[in-house]
């Protein structure tokens, strides 16, 4: 099952996310708290240094989410040693959380991606909330 969305502004982050978790609470995607936190930090890292997520591809199967973020920036994402009172943490969550992520250049900019776990609502008592 594939989603596509897309957040220019950061206001458009939460309405985004919104989605997001309705589409996981219709696959009985568990784990929604963890999926909705990489995707929030994904799409927000395209606002803030990439002018906005111009597309955001979401993949359910087989019991995980691939989360790809497209942004017309060039420049590479880079995982912060260390962060600080202004954030800075936003990949070291992506990478504690996901099972693998990456991110590969584009025609027009690059497209950042992660791939979270998602298991069956009824095996972890996850509800989505947001």
């Amino acid at each position: 099952m594939e989603l596509e969305l897309c957040a220019t502004s950061a206001t458009e982050v939460t309405s985004t996310r919104h989605e997001l978790l309705a589409a996981l609470q219709r696959w009985s995607c568990g784990g929604a708290g963890d999926i909705a936190l990489v995707f929030s930090e994904l799409v927000t890292n395209a606002v803030l240094y990439g002018s906005g997520a111009s597309s955001i591809v979401v993949d359910h199967h087989d019991h995980e989410v691939r989360l790809a973020v497209h942004d017309t920036s060039s420049t590479p994402p880079i995982m912060r040693a260390e962060g600080n009172a202004d954030g800075g943490f936003g990949l070291r969550i992506v990478d504690q959380l996901a099972t693998s992520w990456g991110w590969e250049p584009t025609a027009v900019g690059k497209r950042v991606w992660a791939v979270v776990p998602c298991c069956d609502d009824d095996a972890t008592g996850a509800t989505a909330t947001g």
